[in-house]
């Protein structure tokens, strides 16, 4: 069971905030009829958890910016130029194309995401899309996607790691799983999180992503030793992610608890091959997480 230390220090630091707690249970998942937040769940048993893993991506950081626009804005610094309608469709088909032709981003990341820019820039018929432009745009946007000022925190996000920066003390290892590039740690570091994570498990360094039960097995296996001086087993570890498929399917087929973390699911838009029967429990940001742990 998380100690009661371990309760303890999330306790103190939620308590200010516990009146905007919000975690109500329904038979069914459905999406949000008007703007007031919701949460659908089935129960999230916390007994004998040893390692909390988070997803990156809508999890713990978001874009200050959605990508297709941060395209936009960098292409045209290099005279590079098309339809915000062509860019967003066709970089969401490339990233989809080329992530099924080399998953993982590939075995050279930085050469994936060349790829990318290229083949978005492209497919939009952009003006100004020769190879050499193209590349010189990607280099900067590779750098810049390292960097916070393409990056921040999620609500909630910061009063969570304040709270859980004790818990490795106590018995529970907090770690990530991230379909992510290398530029993860440099990232941990820009926004001083690196200390926090043990295990760190990125899809590109693995060459092996969620929703595969494998990722979800090497970070069991990456477990620090020191925390228990023995292993865990699946049912001990729980992951926190923002998307259904991904993170929580994922997790549960690799017999993990998981929650999600997402102020709106429409379980209608997920084809009822990738569902599965048990429920999630849902919260509308990182803050209801943080709450619900020190409830417990």
């Amino acid at each position: 069971m998380i100690s009661l230390r371990v309760h303890r220090v999330v306790q103190r630091v939620a308590a200010h905030s516990r009146n905007n707690f919000m975690c109500t249970s329904s038979s069914h998942l459905c999406s949000q009829s008007n703007s007031q937040s919701s949460s659908y769940s089935s129960r999230l048993d916390l007994e004998n958890v040893k390692l909390i893993t988070f997803d990156v991506t809508g999890t713990l950081l978001a874009f200050r910016k959605p990508p297709f626009d941060i395209y936009m804005d960098f292409g045209k610094k290099y005279g590079v130029t098309c339809e915000r309608d062509l860019i967003k469709a066709s970089f969401k088909a490339q990233w989809k194309q080329l992530n099924a032709e080399q998953p993982h981003y590939g075995k050279c990341w930085e050469a994936w995401w060349t790829e990318i820019v290229m083949r978005t820039f492209k497919e939009a018929n952009a003006q100004g899309a020769n190879d050499a432009t193209l590349r010189k745009v990607a280099s900067s946007l590779i750098e810049h996607f390292k960097t916070d000022e393409c990056w921040m925190l999620t609500e909630g996000a910061k009063e969570l790691m304040n709270a859980l920066s004790n818990v490795k003390n106590n018995g529970v290892a907090i770690g990530i799983i991230s379909n992510f590039d290398p530029r993860l740690h440099q990232l941990l570091k820009t926004f001083k999180m690196d200390s926090q994570f043990n295990p760190v498990i990125l899809s590109h360094e693995h060459q092996v992503s969620k929703p595969s039960k494998g990722i979800f097995n090497l970070a069991l296996a990456s477990y620090p030793k020191t925390m228990s001086g023995m292993s865990i087993k699946p049912s001990e570890a729980l992951h926190v992610g923002d998307n259904y498929e991904l993170d929580y399917v994922g997790a549960v087929k690799a017999g993990w608890k998981s929650c999600l973390i997402t102020p709106n699911l429409n379980i209608n838009e997920i084809p009822e091959t990738r569902r599965i029967s048990q429920l999630p429990k849902i919260f509308e940001d990182l803050r209801a997480f943080h709450n619900f742990l020190a409830d417990q």
